[in-house]
């Protein structure tokens, strides 16, 4: 179910809204623009971002970290935006497939957002949303499954509170919440039937998304429909690969429904 990412766009399955561009918005915005911090940390950021966009995500995440280090030395209850960098962190660890440090950034990065509930709660509550997605989708990428149920948990709790008092659709689209439960019940392999109602009301918004497409493979699969599942996760992975993206979850899924569907 994973989101695909890109410089200035990150949710949007899970795929395609605006994890990276709010970090991007939302940052500039946390400090005085007349600090030398912020030029400093506006300065770390810009060349983050310039080495995020030629893919040289180590780089990157080194020019983030150093802009971590002066928000952390200088205003360190500044929650949404230490959870902000963090979670540029960690994306750029995803792209490198080193999970474990990946998971460091985005399980502060879900530490900070719940510490801005009460004090921001509409920034606190995209990076939860995207916090836990990632965290989801790294536990599914390397095969821990106590620790992704444990988040598959946590995340449903969270996305029925953020239902009742949702952010603006410009912001975050129902589709992608959609996705991110239905996702969450085909984790579970529990109410399948409203997992598949919320993923094709998804769908119908956006039909092309391969992400939404695995989630929809993955339940069918739990529903038992494993032909069905495979043809679609495997024109969803394809269009993953052709647009260059991180394809871990997708490739892991299609393996998975081939060894079911041939008796293995």
């Amino acid at each position: 179910m994973r989101i695909k990412t890109h410089k200035y766009t990150y949710l949007g399955k899970k795929k395609s809204a605006v994890i990276v561009a709010l970090i991007a918005a939302v940052v500039f915005f946390c400090l005085p623009a007349t600090s030398s911090a912020f030029q400093s940390l506006e300065d770390c950021l810009t060349w983050g971002d310039n080495l995020y966009e030629a893919k040289d995500y180590l780089g990157a995440a080194e020019y983030y970290d150093r802009g971590l280090k002066i928000v952390t030395d200088n205003h360190p209850k500044e929650d949404i935006l230490i959870g902000q960098i963090q979670m540029r962190i960690g994306q750029c660890y995803l792209h490198v497939s080193n999970f474990n440090e990946a998971l460091i950034h985005f399980s502060e990065a879900l530490k900070r957002g719940k510490n801005a509930k009460a004090a921001e709660p509409d920034k606190a509550k995209i990076v939860i949303l995207m916090s836990y997605n990632a965290m989801l989708d790294i536990y599914d990428s390397i095969g821990l499954e106590k620790q992704m149920l444990e988040v598959t948990d946590e995340f449903i709790i969270f996305i029925k509170e953020y239902q009742k008092d949702p952010l603006p659709e410009k912001q975050i689209s129902k589709s992608d919440v959609n996705n991110f439960l239905a996702y969450c019940y085909a984790q579970k392999g529990e109410n399948l039937d409203e997992a598949l109602k919320l993923i094709d009301e998804a769908l119908k918004e956006k039909p092309e998304n391969y992400a939404m497409m695995d989630t929809k493979g993955w339940i069918l699969h739990k529903m038992g429909e494993n032909k069905k599942a495979l043809k679609l996760l495997k024109k969803a992975l394809e269009m993953c690969e052709k647009k260059g993206e991180r394809c871990t979850v997708i490739e892991r899924h299609v393996k998975e429904v081939e060894k079911a569907d041939s008796g293995g």
